[in-house]
Order: C-alpha cells, then sequence, then structure tokens
C-alpha cells in the first residue's frame, strides 16, 4: 500500500504545503512525513532521534518534489542514511501540528489515503497500553 499510495502522491503535480508546529512559524515543504518513533513502513529509519514515550510527535519535512528527489531520498531511506542533517529534510518535534495547502493535498495514515488538508495533528495525552 506504501508504493500505491506514492504513486498517487507522485502521479499529482508537486504541492507546496506549509506547516506549524506548537504555535511557531510556518514552514513550508512539498511532503511531510510525521511519525512517533524512529521507523517508516517498517525497518526504515525517517526519524533517527524519535523515541514512542517522549510525548511528542516527530515530523520530517522535506523540500522538493519529483522522481528524483523522492528517489534519492528513498535510496538513503533504504540503506539507512538519513541523518539529524539530511539535505532537503527539516526535521522538528512537537505536540501540535497544523498542515495547510492553497488547494486540498491528499495524505495517507500508514500507507492508506486518509484525507485531504488541511490536517491538525495532536498527540494523545494518555499513552497507549500493551500487553503482550
Amino acid at each position: 500500500s506504501y508504493l500505491r499510495t506514492l504513486a498517487h502522491v507522485l502521479d499529482r503535480p508537486p504541492a507546496e504545503v506549509r506547516l506549524r508546529v506548537d504555535g511557531g512559524p510556518w514552514l513550508s515543504g512539498t511532503t511531510v512525513l510525521l511519525g512517533n518513533g524512529r521507523f517508516y513502513g517498517g525497518p526504515f529509519s525517517v526519524s533517527p532521534a524519535a523515541a514512542n514515550n517522549d510525548g511528542l510527535i516527530d515530523l520530517a519535512l522535506v523540500r522538493g518534489h519529483g522522481p528524483s528527489t523522492f528517489s534519492n531520498l528513498l535510496a538513503d531511506v533504504l540503506m539507512n542514511e538519513i541523518d539529524e542533517n539530511h539535505e532537503g529534510v527539516t526535521r522538528l518535534r512537537g505536540r501540535e501540528v497544523l498542515i495547510e495547502a492553497m488547494d486540498p493535498v491528499p495524505f495517507e495514515i500508514d500507507g492508506e489515503l486518509g484525507g485531504e488538508t488541511p490536517v491538525a495533528v495532536t498527540r494523545h495525552p494518555v499513552p497507549l497500553r500493551v500487553h503482550v
């Protein structure tokens, strides 16, 4: 499903999105990855410094669009060579994220299309309990 969603996103003209974390300044890019942990789509580390128990949403804001941007980024992700200083990627952390665009832009949740911008994401104040 991740590849199908990626193909859908790459098939669209590039859309500039802007986001604001915890009421801070607006930042712009073309892709935003949000997570609560280091890994994205399996064993791929997109946010190496993320921690599931820190109570924060971790973001990677990507500037650029198109096959070459994504193929370079994807190759780095597959090789686990994404670090905190990756060119074209800004990392942020916060408790509330607002994302918007001039025209609605689709977003995905865990590999499935989830809706369109604008979207507000907040962390849940109570941690998820898992019994194994």
